[in-house]
């Protein structure tokens, strides 16, 4: 399994001289201690840039995210090479359903000049991810 920091060291290394935003890294760790000053840190954050960076890193519930997150990204990747017939099974052309498969080549109704897209993409309810058994008819993996 490809690890979440094995996808960091992957990336290119941040070119010298280009401008950093100053993004503030909240830490996790300190905030389920109930740190005041990171609270505040977080507070201050939503407040300005209105983003953050959430370090994951520094508690075990932070480190159970990420490797469920490596979980989500390998089942991500066996999804999107099923073969096309499993995947237009449960396409949303087919099943008139917000949720299931959307192949790349759709066009946008919101587009004006009826542009097709060129994404593919799964859509899941979250209530389908969390029940036993999901009210909509997913392909297996």
């Amino acid at each position: 399994m490809y690890t979440h920091q094995e996808a960091l060291s992957a990336l290119p290394k941040f070119p010298i001289g280009l401008k950093e935003a100053p993004i503030s890294r909240i830490s996790l760790g300190k905030l389920l201690a109930k740190d005041e000053s990171e609270s505040a840190r977080l507070f201050s954050s939503c407040q300005t840039y209105g983003f953050f960076y959430m370090d994951l890193t520094d508690c075990s519930e932070g480190k159970e995210l990420l490797k469920q997150s490596d979980q989500i990204r390998e089942l991500a990747k066996a999804a999107f090479h099923l073969p096309w017939e499993d995947k237009d099974a449960v396409s949303q052309a087919k099943t008139g359903n917000l949720f299931g498969f959307k192949a790349a080549g759709m066009v946008a109704s919101t587009d004006q000049h009826k542009r097709k897209d060129k994404g593919e993409m799964w859509n899941m309810s979250k209530n389908d991810m969390l029940r036993d058994k999901p009210k909509v008819a997913y392909v297996s993996v």
